[in-house]
């Protein structure tokens, strides 16, 4: 038999750490490794076979035991040497590059590439796979958009950031970009918010956006500078960056955090009086291809950038803070619009930041909307009708209300009002979701009988509305449903189950044509959702695997008593 670890000495330099990498042998070497193998297959056929008959001894004695741990040590070790060996003929170091950039861009797939890095024992996929060995540098390096997806994190003051910053961009080529930065401007004795915000603009426009393709930008900005002219001055900035061109930009968000508008605000509104003047009909604006905008700004933010955006062109849109007059004056310009939320929706804005009013009675009819995201704190009926009554959706499908943390039980929804309901077009809404920690009895949304999915919070899901459920009284083309409860952990999830069973029963009957003639059809769960104990999960256990077995997912959440 040949030694396989005879000679090693001699071995070539190159395999003196065989298996320990991904790197390509010489054929010389991987003609070694191949006779190396060969030879530890000999041996550990060998081997096992000692294994076998000190098996068979060691119960008899204490020594044929100890070499029997003896000869399994070896054997492990053995095989651990194969598998190396064995590693230089893996099939993935002949797989053509285009197939390697496929694995590639499927592994890094949504991962971002965060520069500074979370810490040194942490790099970004992209990263990792560049530095597997050369082979994998070469074809990762040669892949643009493996590249594409980054953010960065306060670079203005770190040189050596922004260099790590251009490095990986030069591996973009021009490949579509998608740019997250973070930036904050804390006052600090012997810093100029004007400084550091000039550079910090001039840097983003020459450095990180006018080479490439940007595609999707998220910009947020912290600033802490309470100096009367610094809110002026920013703006002056803001507007900066909303000019630049930027042909391929489809996607922007913009969040501006502690926005020194609490100083300055008649020095503010004296500059942009001006700026009005001047640009008085003309759109500013160098972003012809933006179809998604979420802004998160301060109310006093929309007079100052309406003009750069071409709102006409949007079909998605997004607001985090913004008064009623302006949603309105925006969204009359967005005729094209798809989808829009608002997080923050608040009654007035200043005189002096107000927009133009509308027409009255003006109709802003948005007939391509079928998405509607609304968080309406503090408002009363009133201020929710003002917003309301000017919009039509003939197409929503799908609202998701966000219900205020101490809710005002004299407004919508909890009292009912005929132009809201008619507004949000309750009785075709395919899909329904309210959060927040509120709750409100099943019949509040009665109304919605064309839903297929719900999400809500209930006090209880008392005998009743399961009975009414169950039976197709209320929402007779549910399909999917996921239903919170305050005290999950005390009660008895026994009427989820009887909704369920009775639902699933009352849809084979309609099926199938047993139940009562003429009565409306139910559509069967696909899928419910609720919330229960371990002991309770155990008491239905074999309900629960029936349903299954019958096609209703179950998404139970088990909650710790």
């Amino acid at each position: 038999m040949c030694n396989p670890r005879r000679g090693v000495d001699n071995i070539l330099p190159d395999l003196t750490e065989i298996g320990q990498s991904n790197r390509e042998y010489s054929n010389i070497a991987m003609h070694i490794a191949r006779h190396l193998a060969s030879c530890l297959e000999d041996e550990i056929r060998q081997v096992v076979e000692v294994v076998r008959q000190l098996q068979l001894q060691a119960r008899a004695s204490l020594e044929a035991k100890h070499q029997l741990l003896s000869a399994e040590d070896k054997l492990e070790c053995l095989k651990k040497q194969l598998h190396e060996c064995k590693s230089v003929f893996a099939p993935h170091k002949k797989l053509p590059a285009d197939v390697l950039q496929y694995i590639f861009l499927l592994c890094a797939k949504g991962a971002k590439i965060k520069i500074p890095l979370r810490s040194r024992y942490w790099h970004p996929i992209p990263m990792v796979l560049s530095h597997t060995c050369a082979s994998w540098r070469s074809v990762a390096l040669a892949t643009p958009s493996l590249w594409t997806n980054l953010e960065v994190s306060h670079f203005t003051c770190h040189a050596p950031r922004l260099l790590a910053v251009k490095d990986v961009l030069s591996r973009v080529k021009f490949a579509p970009l998608s740019l997250s930065v973070f930036q904050n401007f804390p006052e600090y004795t012997g810093y100029i918010l004007d400084n550091d915000l000039a550079a910090f603009v001039d840097t983003l426009q020459r450095q990180l956006l006018a080479p490439y393709r940007i595609q999707k930008l998220s910009l947020t900005f912290g600033l802490g500078y309470s100096d009367p002219n610094s809110a002026t001055f920013t703006m002056g900035k803001v507007q900066k960056i909303l000019s630049m061109s930027l042909p391929d930009l489809q996607i922007l968000q913009f969040a501006m955090c502690d926005w020194p508008f609490t100083w300055g605000v008649s020095e503010l509104a004296e500059f942009l009086n001006r700026h009005e003047s001047i640009n008085e009909g003309s759109a500013l604006g160098g972003l012809p291809s933006l179809k998604e905008l979420d802004l998160d700004c301060h109310a006093h933010f929309y007079k100052g950038v309406h003009r750069y955006i071409r709102w006409e062109q949007l079909r998605t849109l997004s607001f985090q803070q913004i008064s009623i007059s302006w949603a309105l004056a925006i969204l009359s310009q967005c005729r094209c619009l798809e989808a829009f939320a608002v997080f923050q929706l608040t009654a007035y804005t200043q005189e002096e930041f107000a927009p133009a009013p509308l027409v009255q009675d003006i109709l802003i009819s948005l007939p391509h909307m079928h998405r509607l995201r609304l968080s309406i704190s503090h408002l009363n009926n009133e201020a929710i009708r003002r917003f309301l009554s000017p919009l039509a959706f003939p197409n929503l499908k799908y609202l998701l209300y966000s219900a205020p943390h101490e809710p005002d039980k004299t407004t919508w929804p909890y009292q009912y009002d005929p132009l809201i309901y008619e507004r949000l077009q309750l009785n075709t809404l395919q899909e329904l979701r309210v959060s927040g920690n509120f709750c409100l009895p099943l019949t509040t949304w009665k109304e919605a009988c064309a839903l297929r999915r719900l999400r809500v919070c209930i006090p209880q899901l008392n005998d009743e509305d399961a009975s009414d459920i169950a039976s197709g009284i209320l929402f007779p083309l549910l399909e999917d449903v996921y239903m919170e409860r305050p005290r999950p952990s005390v009660e008895d999830p026994a009427p989820f189950f009887r909704m369920i069973e009775g639902r699933q029963k009352r849809a084979r009957e309609a099926i199938y044509g047993e139940g009562v003639e003429g009565s409306k059809p139910v559509s069967p769960f696909k899928r419910v959702g609720f919330r229960c104990t371990e002991e309770y999960l155990e008491t239905y256990k074999n309900q629960i695997d029936i349903l299954r077995n019958g096609g209703c997912e179950l998404d139970i959440d088990m909650v710790l008593v």
